[in-house]
C-alpha cells in the first residue's frame, strides 16, 4: 500500500507542480511520505525533505516581475539582461 502510495505521488509530481495551488500539496505530501519511508524502512530522508519544499515551492519568482511606467508587467531576465513584455 505504501509503495503504491509512494510512486503515485512520484508519477503526478510534475502534474502536481504545474499549478501553483498544488504546490503546497504537493510538499507536504512529499515530506509525509518521506517521513513514513524513514519511520517503517529506516531510510534516511531527512535532508530530501527541504530538498523537496526548495523545489516545490517558488522563491524567486516574483523578483523577477517588474512592473514599468506605463503600469504593464515585464518579465526581467537577468541572465541576458533584456526584459519582456507580458
Amino acid at each position: 500500500m505504501m509503495a503504491g502510495g509512494a510512486l503515485a505521488l512520484e508519477l503526478l509530481a510534475p502534474l502536481m507542480l504545474a499549478w501553483r495551488w498544488t504546490r503546497a500539496l504537493f510538499a507536504v505530501s512529499a515530506a509525509l511520505m518521506h517521513g513514513s519511508i524513514w519511520m517503517f524502512m529506516g531510510l534516511d530522508y531527512s535532508a530530501w525533505i527541504l530538498t523537496v519544499v526548495a523545489v516545490a515551492l517558488p522563491t524567486g519568482i516574483a523578483a523577477l516581475r517588474v512592473k514599468n511606467e506605463t503600469g504593464s508587467y515585464q518579465w526581467r531576465m537577468p541572465i541576458f539582461r533584456e526584459t519582456l513584455k507580458v
